[in-house]
C-alpha cells in the first residue's frame, strides 16, 4: 500500500494489536529506515536522506492504530544550521 499513497496522503492502519503483530513488526523496521543517519562530507550540518526519508515524513504508533504519513513534496537533505552565536543552557 505505502508506494500508493499520494504525496502528503496519510495511511492509517487499525486493529494492530497483540503482542507479536506481524504488521506492527513491520512498522517498526520502517522506522529504522526513517532514523537511518549519514552526515555529508561537505557540510556537518546537513545529512543525506535515503529514498525512505525521501518520501515518508512520520509513523506513528498509538494503542492498536499506526499512521504513516508522506511528505508533500520529497525532502533532499535534512539541516540543522546553526542559530545564535552562544550556547544558552535550559537549566541554570
Amino acid at each position: 500500500m505505502l508506494p500508493h499513497i499520494r504525496p502528503g496522503g496519510i495511511y492509517l492502519c487499525e486493529d494492530v494489536h497483540g503482542k507479536d503483530n506481524r504488521f506492527a513488526e513491520h512498522a517498526k523496521n520502517l522506522i529504522n529506515q526513517l532514523n537511518d543517519f549519514h552526515l555529508t562530507s561537505l557540510n556537518p550540518h546537513f545529512a543525506r536522506v535515503n529514498p525512505f526519508q525521501s518520501v515518508f515524513h512520520s509513523i506513528h504508533f498509538y494503542p492498536y492504530v499506526i499512521v504513516i504519513e508522506k511528505h508533500k513534496t520529497p525532502s533532499t537533505a535534512f539541516s540543522a544550521p546553526k542559530k545564535g552565536t552562544q550556547w544558552q543552557p535550559f537549566f541554570v
